[in-house]
């Protein structure tokens, strides 16, 4: 059996054994300062007492302007967003940032060369830094990809956009433990370097949204595919990203292997396009482009093994965008509940219930059998099911409480800020 990964990870030969994905952080794009030893601080303890006050008022500056950097770039009082779709779709489009796709209802395709020369550009590198204070300071850094999809404008402005939004991996600007980056760094493909603020992402769906200041220079967007359930298996696919985090606009190509392909991914329940298109550690948050110059998908993940080659994933366009403009919007699906498993019983169980959030429907100790008719086996597989629907939609939950089995509609809230 294969393990599945996360694309910007490194991974030593898995355990044929395992079931259990692998998720260790790919050395060349996550490289870890190397720390005092503990010898050392232990000859140096009284110099450590002596200057203690200055190395902790350094170790404060630092800190505080990594920080600063990522909140100066934070853009306040946003009236306008603006999602790139192909001409099908309902968000707004605007040929002037946009790629320029055939007209719609066209089937007419394009070659690579073409295609290249229309999409490169929307693809961007990401570099990452998180910073960790014990007995000592270190940094580590990381490295991905991500594709500008759309503008904003900011109040009380007269230019036509004040930056632009930038599609990513959730687990590209987070590190194992779900702390989001100290600093985020965007480069285009010009060498143009932006520092990059965060302004949502979503943990189950694997997707981030970030956002960077730019009113001078007209960037170019990627479109989403107005409908990536047209996609067919054969078609041919386009990635372009950052592999190894040091070859920024890379492209490979390939077909389509398979539909709905549902894996699990470090624990997270994902349903993917499956591609065999070349797929590399930094290639996270790339963009995957049909032969329209469309975007299709999001590369999120490949399998790994010394036997195994050609089996990447990517997030489909339709799930990517209606999470992203979620984000943007600041409309993410919630439900209100925490879940957990019971091991003696290997049951899914609800460990808590929000107040205000179906909590006339649910309890402590539910036992959650079925979502929408289907088998409930982790926290996961409720998370699938929440970020696929919409808010106000309802859910079918069928639970166990206190040996009566019973169904009850679970409502899709907007989660709070």
């Amino acid at each position: 059996m294969s393990d599945y990964i996360y694309s910007n990870n490194f991974s030593s030969e898995p355990d044929k054994n395992s079931s259990e994905p692998i998720n260790l952080y790919f050395e060349a794009e996550r490289n870890r300062t190397k720390p005092i030893k503990k010898r050392t601080i232990a000859l140096i303890c009284s110099l450590c007492i002596l200057f203690s006050g200055i190395a902790g008022g350094a170790g404060a500056m630092i800190a505080n302007k990594v920080q600063s950097s990522r909140n100066s770039a934070a853009p306040a009082n946003v009236v306008t967003s603006i999602v790139y779709k192909s001409p099908a779709g309902t968000y707004s489009q605007d040929d002037k940032h946009s790629s320029s796709l055939p007209s719609s209802g066209s089937d007419d395709t394009l070659t690579l060369p073409q295609v290249i020369n229309m999409v490169d550009n929307s693809v961007v590198e990401i570099r990452t830094q998180y910073v960790t204070t014990s007995y000592y300071q270190y940094v580590t850094s990381g490295a991905g990809s991500g594709v500008i999809i759309g503008s904003f404008q900011r109040e009380g402005t007269k230019n036509e956009h004040d930056g632009y939004y930038i599609v990513t991996n959730a687990h590209v600007i987070t590190n194992d433990n779900g702390k989001e980056a100290n600093s985020i760094t965007v480069a285009l493909r010009d060498g143009t370097e932006y520092t990059a603020t965060v302004k949502g992402y979503d943990s189950d769906g694997d997707i981030a949204v970030l956002m960077i200041n730019e009113s001078e220079k007209d960037l170019v967007c990627a479109s989403f595919a107005d409908n990536s359930d047209n996609l067919v298996v054969g078609e041919t696919v386009i990635a372009i990203g950052n592999p190894l985090g040091k070859l920024g606009g890379s492209v490979t190509t390939g077909i389509i292997s398979a539909l709905d392909r549902e894996i699990t991914v470090d624990g997270k329940k994902m349903n993917l396009l499956q591609i065999d298109a070349a797929i590399n550690p930094g290639n996270s948050g790339g963009g995957l482009f049909n032969m329209k110059g469309e975007l299709i998908g999001i590369v999120n993940a490949k399998s790994t093994g010394s036997d195994i080659e050609g089996i990447g994933f990517a997030i489909p366009s339709n799930d990517a965008c209606k999470l992203s403009t979620d984000i943007i919007n600041s409309k993410v699906p919630y439900i209100g509940i925490t879940v957990g498993i019971l091991k003696n019983a290997n049951s899914l169980c609800v460990i808590a219930v929000e107040k205000g959030y179906n909590d006339d429907v649910l309890q402590v100790g539910d036992i959650i059998c079925s979502v929408n008719g289907n088998n409930i086996s982790s926290p996961s597989d409720v998370g699938y099911y929440v970020k696929k629907a919409k808010i106000g939609d309802t859910l079918d939950f069928v639970i166990e409480r206190e040996d009566e089995t019973m169904a009850v509609k679970v409502k899709v809230c907007e989660k709070p800020q």
